[in-house]
């Protein structure tokens, strides 16, 4: 029994310190955010790790959004569906997603002094959630949302009934379709690395720089791990400098209490099965 108590516990402080160290993580990138001031489009093409604020200016192409069909360069989307459990004391009921995916495209961030080419692959995303649209099993539900079930291969229409006499009861099962977008036009702020390229401008105002995710010094699987969690980040924000200093840091917060708090548990259950 002492095994097996010993064995939680250390997966306990195990998790604990993991939640412990993204917590602190985040915290350091929200005292960056909040401690210095943005960087220029202009200082881009020196390279390096730079933080920009700014405004989203379309490139070559721009995405629309599934559920609203919004024009972004950044979306994260879901569905969700209502299904119930049967259990000892009777039913419950939650939502499960059923389909998701995120999409993106190369964009310009544009400020006071010019606009600089973004490449957001691979980049965390730290979107607010534009759009909830609640869809009732055996409705029909808004025309961008029929088109995308039409596309969609993964999900079926839920807008069916079933039909006794003169009544009509309808057997499709309730949806959620959630967006979170970086719209065309919409402040951005963001940390990533500039790398300089002769190749990105092509206007009056454009510099020859593309802000992208770092790319890891070594090759190998272990460096990239590394890279990872101690590389510069590559974050992007739908919001202002201080709300996304805000945002990171109540994360960062959350987190780090988590990790305290499973690390003193798990090391005072392991003393007790000593």
């Amino acid at each position: 029994m002492s095994v097996l108590v010993l064995s939680l516990a250390a997966l306990g402080v195990l998790l604990g310190l993991v939640l412990l160290g993204y917590g602190l993580r985040e915290l350091g990138f929200a005292y960056r955010i909040f401690a210095r001031d943005p960087h220029t489009v202009l200082d881009t093409p020196n390279g390096g790790s730079v933080e920009l604020s700014g405004t989203v200016l379309a490139w070559d192409d721009v995405l629309e959004s599934p559920f609203t069909e919004t024009a972004c360069v950044a979306v994260e989307y879901a569905v969700e569906e209502k299904r119930r459990k049967s259990t000892n004391n009777g039913s419950t009921t939650k939502w499960v997603e059923i389909d998701g995916g995120t999409l993106v495209v190369p964009f310009r961030l544009e400020d006071e002094s010019g606009n600089v080419l973004v490449d957001p692959r691979g980049a965390d995303l730290r979107l607010t959630e534009d759009a909830r649209i609640r869809v009732e099993g055996g409705e029909a539900p808004p025309v961008p949302i029929a088109r995308y079930i039409e596309r969609d291969e993964d999900v079926s229409d839920e807008n069916t009934s079933l039909s006794l006499g003169p009544l009509e009861i309808s057997t499709g099962r309730d949806r959620r379709y959630l967006e979170r977008r970086l719209d065309v036009g919409e402040s951005v702020h963001l940390l990533g690395t500039a790398r300089r390229d002769t190749t990105a401008s092509r206007e009056t105002g454009q510099v020859n720089a593309v802000v992208e995710r770092s790319i890891p010094p070594e090759s190998g699987l272990l460096a990239c791990v590394r890279h990872r969690l101690f590389g510069p980040p590559f974050l992007l924000f739908d919001v202002s400098e201080r709300r996304a200093a805000r945002r990171v840091a109540v994360r960062g917060l959350l987190s780090t209490l988590a990790g305290v708090l499973f690390t003193v548990i798990s090391l005072a259950v392991g003393a007790g099965g000593l």
